[in-house]
């Protein structure tokens, strides 16, 4: 981002322009939902999660496989899920969102048994959260580095784990963190410049990740389940999130 690009963003921001503001978000966050919608749809090249839970939250999969399934109304719940986001982010003349909700409530049971199955690693939320470095180090960051991270940018904390590529002048970044509300690990990419944060799962068909930071094993397996389907994506979302940068870069040079 140049300095004129820069003062353009801050003016949109201070001046409250909420037209143009919405413009950026969505320029710059739309190529990175057509690639949750993809993978959510399993259109190629991503059919092969057909039979790969990792990556999913537990919740957005079941739905998924009750859809696949051809459950109807998991069918109608997968796509009003994924066409409120879009919602969200272009504006468009849709505006549901509210099955998604409903349907976990309604499932509630069934989702839980569905989760303790294939994603214990959600489960438990214990009180104090054991190093985890060391497990991002040999699972995530090999994948993050075939995908032109820089492991010598790698910054680790007691709690938060980060690495860094540049992006068209910006710093697309992986951040994982446990608060110190929760004893939940998170995974996040960051555009700093452009205020954009999103889930690592995100896409997933919109997932989230909740890996509990405690019980070592459980971690373990939880990390390794996504990063062997995040691997296989990994190109395809470093490819949207820079053409959501160029998109994003492109508002701001319009008057």
């Amino acid at each position: 981002m140049n300095e004129r690009q820069r003062a353009r963003l801050t003016s949109i921001q201070e001046e409250g322009a909420a037209a143009q503001w919405q413009s950026f978000v969505a320029a710059s966050g739309l190529p990175l939902f057509r690639l949750a919608a993809a993978i959510g749809h399993l259109e190629e090249p991503f059919g092969h999660l057909r039979e790969q839970r990792g990556g999913f939250y537990s919740s957005v999969r079941y739905v998924l496989e009750r859809s696949l399934e051809g459950d109807p109304e998991a069918k109608a719940v997968l796509r009003d899920w994924l066409l409120s986001e879009e919602w969200r982010l272009a504006r468009t003349a849709f505006q549901g969102g509210g099955l998604f909700r409903s349907y976990c409530i309604e499932n509630a049971r069934e989702i839980d048994a569905f989760k303790r199955e294939h994603y214990p690693w959600e489960v438990l939320r214990p009180k104090d959260v054991i190093p985890f470095s060391d497990l991002l180090d040999s699972l995530l960051l090999p994948v993050l580095v075939r995908e032109g991270f820089q492991a010598t940018k790698r910054r680790v904390t007691p709690r938060t784990w980060r690495c860094s590529v540049p992006l068209r002048g910006e710093t697309l970044e992986v951040l994982c963190e446990v608060t110190q509300r929760s004893s939940d690990l998170g995974m996040y990419l960051l555009v700093k410049g452009f205020q954009f944060r999103q889930c690592l799962a995100y896409p997933f068909a919109l997932s989230g990740c909740a890996f509990t930071a405690v019980d070592r094993t459980l971690l373990a397996k939880g990390l390794e389940s996504f990063t062997v389907a995040f691997s296989a994506i990994a190109p395809a979302v470093v490819r949207a999130c820079d053409e959501g940068v160029r998109a994003g870069l492109e508002v701001l040079d319009v008057e």
